[in-house]
């Protein structure tokens, strides 16, 4: 047996069978008993069933995230298939966060691409250093590494569940065992890597740009704009959030 099977089978994630990859269903009922409709561009739904913010994911958005970079269709189809999986036992809020990293991800992704380059992008093109690399550029923001550890989950959902072309096992092990600030209880573990090394995308060579990427572009505001704001209390049932 192979050594990854074994780590696999250890670890309980043994690769299921081809005939269980789930496609994207017309509609998933949340953990909470929402009832999500995913036929539309922009999932609408819920922080919680009984209130809070209404939540819409807009994939046309997303997938415009990896800008320069092409997207491959695998790119938002992956993605809708491991969220509306990930529905059915998970709250609001963790889809959203799912949803949000993984954008940052893809436009992280076009943003250390050279500007002259057009080539198709898939999940399946990263490769670990690429990985690493995001977590250290997550790690200079307020998520703390946070991104990192979704992105990861959902690469091995890819790997041992979708069992997706070009995803691999080792990698997935490999990032298993990653740890940073934000994504680890009672530790953490630095991430080696220069930020000044370019890095691969099988074959190809980018530029690593230092500093995080956010799903979208953020300006401080100026001491007088800051002075003229006006707290209020958020509404329960009338506030949303397009990401």
């Amino acid at each position: 047996m192979e050594l990854w099977r074994q780590e696999l089978s250890r670890l309980g994630l043994n690769r299921q069978c081809k005939e269980e990859v789930p496609e994207v269903p017309s509609q998933v009922i949340m953990k909470d008993r929402q009832v999500v409709d995913t036929r539309s561009s922009v999932w609408r739904f819920r922080a919680s069933l009984d209130g809070g913010k209404i939540i819409r994911l807009n994939w046309q958005h997303f997938s415009s995230h990896a800008s320069p970079l092409v997207p491959h269709f695998s790119v938002v189809h992956l993605a809708q298939a491991y969220l509306s999986s990930k529905m059915r036992y998970s709250k609001g809020s963790s889809i959203r966060n799912d949803f949000i990293a993984l954008g940052r991800l893809l436009k992280w992704a076009g943003a250390n691409t050279p500007r002259d380059s057009f080539t198709e992008f898939k999940w399946e093109m990263l490769r670990e250093r690429d990985f690493r690399l995001f977590l250290e550029s997550g790690l200079q923001t307020s998520s703390r590494g946070n991104d990192f550890a979704h992105v990861r989950d959902f690469y091995a959902w890819c790997c041992f569940v979708a069992e997706a072309d070009g995803f691999e096992p080792q990698l997935a092990l490999s990032l298993k065992n990653v740890r940073a600030q934000g994504n680890v209880k009672g530790g953490s573990r630095s991430v080696q890597g220069s930020r000044a090394r370019p890095i691969a995308f099988r074959g190809q060579r980018f530029a690593d740009q230092s500093g995080a990427v956010g799903l979208r572009n953020t300006r401080r505001p100026s001491p007088d704009h800051a002075s003229s704001r006006v707290r209020s209390k958020p509404q329960r049932n009338g506030s949303h959030e397009e990401l």
